[in-house]
Order: C-alpha cells, then sequence, then structure tokens
C-alpha cells in the first residue's frame, strides 16, 4: 500500500511554525511543531470524546545543533493507507515515524527515551518502521538531508 502525502511546506528551522496532517481515515493527527528553538513531532489521538490528547512527541531537531542553521528545507507528512502510520521527512529523509497500532514512536534523535504508555521501551530507531509505513510500495532511498540524523 503506497503513503499517502498529507501535508507538504518549505519550513526554515528556527522559525516557529505548526503543521498539522490529520489521517485520512482515523481520529487520529500528528502535529510538527517548532518553536524557535527546538522542534517535536506529536501523535494526537482524537478517539477520545471532548478533544484530543497528546499520546505521545519526539524531539526533532534543537535548532543549536543544527549544521546549517535557518536553510529552509521541505518537510512533508504522510500517512500509510490504513491511516494508523504516519511519518515525518525533511528534504526526503525520515526524521520520525508513529505507529498508532502499536502505540510506538521511531525517531532519530531517540528522545525522549521513553513514554509511560506509547514508546515504553523508546523511540530508537528502526527501519522495519519505515518499511511498514511503506508497506507495498516502490519507496525512492531517502536523500541525505541537511539536519543531522542524529543530534
Amino acid at each position: 500500500m503506497p503513503a499517502l502525502l498529507v501535508a507538504e511546506q518549505l519550513i526554515t528551522p528556527g522559525q516557529a511554525r505548526v503543521i498539522d496532517a490529520r489521517s485520512p481515515f482515523a481520529p487520529l493527527a500528528t502535529r510538527f511543531e517548532d518553536d524557535g528553538h527546538t522542534a517535536y513531532f506529536y501523535a494526537l489521538d482524537f478517539e477520545d470524546e471532548g478533544g484530543f490528547a497528546v499520546a505521545d512527541s519526539m524531539l526533532i531537531y534543537n535548532v543549536r545543533a543544527l549544521q546549517m542553521p535557518h536553510q529552509p528545507a521541505k518537510l512533508q507528512i504522510i500517512w500509510s493507507t490504513d491511516g494508523r502510520m504516519s511519518g515525518l521527512f525533511i528534504d526526503d529523509y525520515a526524521h520520525a515515524i508513529f505507529d498508532f497500532n502499536r502505540k510506538r514512536g521511531y525517531c532519530r534523535s531517540n528522545f525522549p527515551h521513553a513514554g509511560e504508555v506509547w514508546s515504553v521501551d523508546g523511540h530508537d530507531w528502526r527501519e522495519p518502521a519505515l518499511k511498514r509505513l511503506f508497506a507495498d510500495a516502490d519507496t525512492p532511498t531517502p536523500a541525505q538531508s541537511n539536519l543531522p540524523a542524529r543530534l
């Protein structure tokens, strides 16, 4: 099943920005947020009545740690076609994935290290998660990003 591009914007790390991407088939969403200093990717759950809950969050970058801060980059948020996995790509490089079925986040920074309900084993990156996101799709090899894989 090919993944679905839900959000795509040009961002500049260090400039405050919020980008939301709702699941096409489930009451879920993911959010990228750069507050000017750090950027996080959030898993949002709308399955409970009365709004949404932040299910998990992962550090994407710290602006001061970037090799080329303030350089524009293409940000994409994609969803699996079943609407239960979402991935964050910057300049065609996978930085983070949420798997709502497994209640697990995977990111290059592996931060924060563990949660109480989600990602109890940590957020360490696992290539099989990327393969599940693009299951049965012809996926191009991601290009290297100007953002470091590990901070």
